[in-house]
């Protein structure tokens, strides 16, 4: 239903990983093998982890414009989710319900800041979310993504998803 890219920001350059989401209820964090190297082969690609949280089909995921660790999705069930991979992999850390309950289809980061997401629902309303100062990464953001990806992909889990120590340990718990 939606894929996107990491954004380029910050002094590390995490524009490999991307964002699926799907009719499954999931999404998938990917790592694109070689961004350096144009090929016409087809690569398959497995997903480094599979976030299991949805209520319903995830109908759009997006990167935070200035925050390396923050992503959102939206759902099937009308749910509005807010991620930060560097404070925990297993669940987000904002969960709202949107409007009527019915699905939310779009979301769309402001492009300075990202302080606000539009949603776009089924019931043809818009919705504008502020999250505040959530928005507002710490210096040490990319360093602590740098971590937990290398955790996620150091094979400190199973079935996808990081047991709850080396999810601490990973987060820097």
């Amino acid at each position: 239903m939606g894929l996107n890219f990491h954004p380029l920001i910050g002094p590390v350059d995490f524009s490999d990983l991307f964002l699926t989401c799907s009719v499954d209820w999931t999404i998938k964090l990917w790592r694109a093998k070689s961004l350096s190297k144009p090929s016409t082969t087809v690569h398959h690609l497995a997903p480094m982890y599979s976030f299991e949280e949805a209520d319903d089909y995830v109908y759009d995921v997006k990167w935070h414009p200035a925050h390396p660790a923050l992503f959102a999705s939206v759902d099937g069930s009308g749910r509005f989710d807010v991620w930060n991979l560097n404070m925990d992999t297993e669940v987000p850390v904002v969960s709202t319900q949107v409007g009527s309950g019915r699905a939310i289809n779009k979301l769309q980061w402001d492009h300075k800041e990202g302080r606000r997401a539009a949603l776009g629902g089924s019931d043809g309303k818009l919705y504008i979310y502020d999250i505040g100062d959530m928005a507002l990464p710490r210096e040490s953001e990319w360093t602590d993504l740098q971590r937990t990806i290398a955790g996620v992909m150091g094979g400190n889990h199973s079935n996808g998803t990081l047991d709850g120590d080396a999810a601490r340990i990973v987060a820097g718990r």
